[in-house]
């Protein structure tokens, strides 16, 4: 039996010495060669295609979309098995398929999160500014932003309707 440590680690070799590119596929190659040699192991001993359930976690339908999309792109699979309680995606994948699925969920998980602050932040200065829905003696110039929220924000100003407030009463 092959302890998980030991099975990740073949695993990821594996991965990497079939796909990889050039110096990397042939490290990869002579390092696996090496770590089943001293653990006296073989590919056949080894199954890397085998699927079984996995069962990702997910907090939120924003979470639960990225596991969908990226089990989309990388696997071309569109159909997936979820849960509310507890909140799970179940997913048919190889030992190699899961690493390979993990390693892009830990990498866009938190950009998405991090761009989707941004964005909510940018989204309530557009709305703001297109609606005018600021003091007329201080409020931040367009100069205190950076180029790429000047754009996004300009970007979601142009997709806003063009509704003004009417005065029901005098002042």
């Amino acid at each position: 039996m092959i302890d998980s440590k030991l099975k990740d680690k073949l695993a990821k070799l594996y991965a990497l010495a079939t796909r990889g590119v050039d110096g990397e596929q042939v490290n990869a190659q002579r390092m696996l060669i090496n770590l089943m040699e001293r653990h006296n192991i073989t590919l056949e001993a080894f199954s890397f295609e085998t699927k079984i359930e996995r069962k990702i976690s997910y907090k939120n339908d924003m979470e639960r979309n990225l596991i969908t999309q990226l089990n989309f792109m990388l696997f071309n699979e569109t159909a997936v098995d979820y849960y509310q309680k507890p909140k799970v995606v179940l997913l048919y994948l190889t030992q190699m398929d899961y690493i390979l699925f993990m390693e892009h969920y830990a990498f866009y998980n938190p950009l998405m999160i991090e761009e989707y602050k941004r964005m909510r932040k940018n989204f309530m200065d557009a709305f703001f500014n297109k609606h005018e829905l600021f003091s007329t003696t201080a409020h931040e110039s367009a100069e205190d932003l950076n180029e790429n929220d000047y754009k996004a924000i300009s970007g979601l100003m142009r997709g806003f309707q063009d509704k003004s407030f009417q005065k029901m009463l005098p002042r």
